[in-house]
């Protein structure tokens, strides 16, 4: 087996492996994926030689990265190094001084031993739910092997954080969602810092809805069964 193959191959048993921690049959992440059950099955084989649209429709129904995949397929390189995120920013253009000054800083804060906490606020119909944290067993940093290789991450909801760090949290998740107009449901991940402040680093407008997914999760701490929360959010989406 030459390396071409061994990394078709090597990809095809990564799909099939985080199709599996999602708790996903062939047929079901075909559909999701919007590509034939035999050609997923050829692709998880190392037979097939996906496309980047194609492996994006994978990433995109497994919930993880485009980028991931694209990686393991060598359409993509992997970039690796601190100071070249860092020189990036500095060679910006479109950005003053002050901004590259505030993204370098976030970025090293998250780059640091203890970057902070990991927080997850799903908004539903405008409201909070109980936020969801995202705790890495001993000293793992919360990457992508940890989200999605089971046993690797407890998550605790409600999170163990104080009042005051619940009430700021979910007061930023509602805004960024009015901010960017997403009214039914959508999901805000931050991180808690030290000093208890919160800093964004994504909104997720199609939350997860499997079993391992966060959404779900806060939903049941809410006392909101799964479908019930399906049904609640058609109910938003054909209300706006």
């Amino acid at each position: 087996m030459n390396e071409l193959e061994q990394r078709w191959r090597d990809l095809g048993e990564f799909i099939r492996d985080q199709r599996k921690v999602g708790h996903l049959s062939l047929r079901k992440l075909s559909e999701m994926a919007g590509i034939s059950n035999p050609y997923l099955s050829q692709i998880e084989r190392g037979l097939r030689k996906p496309s980047a649209e194609i492996l994006q429709q994978i990433a995109r129904a497994l919930e993880i990265s485009s980028e991931t995949l694209y990686i393991r397929a060598g359409i993509l390189e992997e970039r690796d190094g601190e100071s070249d995120l860092v020189a990036e920013i500095r060679r910006d253009p479109w950005i003053n001084e002050e901004q590259k000054r505030t993204l370098i800083q976030i970025y090293e804060s998250f780059c640091s031993d203890r970057a902070g906490r990991e927080l997850a606020i799903s908004v539903l119909g405008g409201q909070a739910l109980p936020i969801v944290e995202a705790v890495p067993h001993e000293t793992d940093a919360y990457d992508f092997e940890a989200r999605y290789t089971i046993g690797r991450t407890t998550f605790h909801c409600p999170a163990q954080i104080d009042e005051a760090a619940t009430s700021s949290a979910a007061a930023i998740a509602v805004r960024v969602c009015e901010l960017l107009g997403l009214s039914a449901c959508a999901r805000v991940d931050l991180l808690l810092d030290d000093e208890g402040t919160p800093w964004v680093i994504e909104a997720n407008a199609i939350p997860g809805m499997t079993e391992t997914s966060l959404l779900p999760q806060a939903a049941g701490a809410a006392d909101i069964g799964f479908d019930a929360l399906v049904e609640r959010i058609l109910l938003l989406a054909n209300r706006d």
